[in-house]
């Protein structure tokens, strides 16, 4: 429909309906705005705006899902917390459906015999938040607590039992032991976990448990995890830092029926059942830290052409030399992530795996040349492509030298010109020189943006896995 001129002589919006003031909006509306405003500054800003602003800023209605980032002295967090913990019990008992509390400690001065001395206060810190959980357990359905350096009290079932209408729960500590974990299956709704911490592989899962994410820093000592006996249905797998390679991960085994999606993070061995993992939707191997070693590399090429279910694929090992013709026979792929410790000129295969492919990261060696960019023609379907080693550093010479990043110019120039051919590409991520890699004195480039043609963009990005395909690479430490 075509939107109407004013006739002439119309009088202005102001003269028609009054002066238009944010107060003038019914409080849905205003209810609305408040949601996008932190927590904290609802409560130190806008309830002092005036009385009905008040009402609403404390209404129910804002409490069903709340964010709390809190900074507080780690020498002295005792009064901070209590606080904390009486607000949520007069305020939001009752209400709150998902509380996220992300605590982060600061030491007001650098003095070391303080901050130890103020570790019995760190403890009954976390135990007066601790404290007033059970009493926010009526309608609280997701649970996520960081408490940086404030040591969680044990799992014990007296915390965790009024708790057990909780559908997901988070718990994120430097410090103390998140155990025992087995303490957990009380919580019969559970459904997603997650475990940040001194905590070694629990032996069981709570029963209903469908997704289980875990980074333990307890596999700073070998042989503390053991394998899981109880694993019930579980679906999404993420393992973070696990350090022992004599771990082989056998229980992975007995999820062939129900495991869909599998992540592992500077993970020092690869599964040695990766193959039996049949019905995988999405594989992740992020070996940030280059620790797998030439048998894993023998274990994921021959795991991943009888994956054949997989959707997305992620791989990457800067450490491993590797080729994109283990997965060049899946047919379902859509999105692919792939690093590998390819440093020259790479054919890139052709086969199944373009049919449906939208997203696609991986180096500039592989479509170096005419020969791969008409194979990349294949994917029909390529909406985003995003491109690394767009750039090369030459080795300093002398003792004062520098490294200096050369753009790959030719190559860059050969891919952009294929990609305004591409109809369906959306987005091409090249990777941009990082700023540091940079000689001094050279002021930095800005971030490139262009429109190569209707409904193409170029962006330079510093993250062309995130860019293109959307995904986050975990942070091992």
């Amino acid at each position: 429909m075509a939107l109407r001129r004013p006739a002439a002589g119309a009088a202005p919006l102001q003269q028609q309906y009054g002066t238009l003031y944010i107060s003038s909006l019914p409080p849905d509306l205003l209810l609305l705005a408040f949601r996008r405003v932190p927590l904290a500054e609802r409560h130190s800003a806008l309830a002092l705006v005036c009385r009905q602003w008040a009402e609403l800023v404390h209404s129910p209605a804002l409490l069903d899902s709340l964010d709390m980032p809190i900074e507080i002295d780690s020498g002295r967090p005792l009064p901070r917390m209590r606080l904390l913990a009486d607000w949520l019990v007069r305020r939001a008992a009752g209400h709150v459906r998902r509380l996220h509390v992300e605590i982060k400690t600061f030491v007001e001065n650098d003095d070391e015999n303080s901050y130890l001395a103020a570790a019995g206060q760190r403890r009954e810190a976390a135990a007066a938040l601790i404290a007033a959980l059970p009493q926010l357990a009526g309608g609280l359905r997701e649970l996520s607590l960081d408490t940086s350096h404030l040591p969680l009290p044990p799992l014990t079932a007296t915390w965790l039992a009024p708790l057990a209408g909780l559908t997901s729960l988070a718990l994120i500590s430097d410090s103390g032991i998140l155990g025992p974990v087995e303490t957990l299956r009380c919580l019969t709704a559970l459904q997603r976990l997650r475990l940040d911490g001194n905590v070694s592989m629990p032996a069981k899962l709570p029963p209903a448990v469908t997704s289980f994410w875990l980074r333990s820093m307890a596999a700073y000592m070998p042989g503390q995890e053991a394998a899981p006996s109880e694993l019930g249905s579980l679906q999404e797998l993420t393992l973070v830092a696990l350090w022992d390679r004599t771990n082989n991960h056998a229980f992975l085994a007995r999820l062939h029926s129900s495991l869909t999606a599998l992540s592992l993070t500077l993970v020092a061995k690869a599964p040695a059942c990766l193959a039996q993992l049949s019905q995988l939707r999405v594989l992740a191997s992020d070996d940030i830290g280059g620790w797998l070693k030439e048998a894993d590399k023998q274990i994921l090429e021959q795991a991943l052409p009888r994956l054949q279910h997989l959707t997305a694929v992620h791989i990457l090992s800067p450490s491993l030399p590797g080729s994109l013709a283990a997965i060049s026979s899946l047919q379902h792929l859509d999105t692919v992530c792939w690093q590998d410790a390819t440093a020259a000129a790479a054919p890139l295969p052709g086969g199944p795996w373009l049919a449906h492919l939208r997203r696609l990261a991986l180096s500039s060696y592989f479509l170096s040349d005419a020969a791969s960019l008409a194979t990349l023609s294949g994917a029909s379907q390529l909406e985003r492509l995003g491109v690394r080693d767009t750039y090369k550093v030459l080795q300093p010479q002398g003792r004062r030298g520098r490294q200096e990043p050369v753009p790959l110019t030719a190559e860059v120039q050969r891919i952009t010109a294929w990609a305004e051919r591409h109809p369906s590409l959306q987005l091409l991520a090249l990777e941009r020189v990082p700023l540091d890699a940079l000689h001094v004195g050279k002021s930095p480039r800005p971030k490139r943006a262009a429109q190569l043609r209707p409904g193409l963009l170029l962006h330079e990005v510093e993250d062309v896995f995130l860019a293109a395909c959307g995904l986050v690479r975990q942070d091992p430490f």
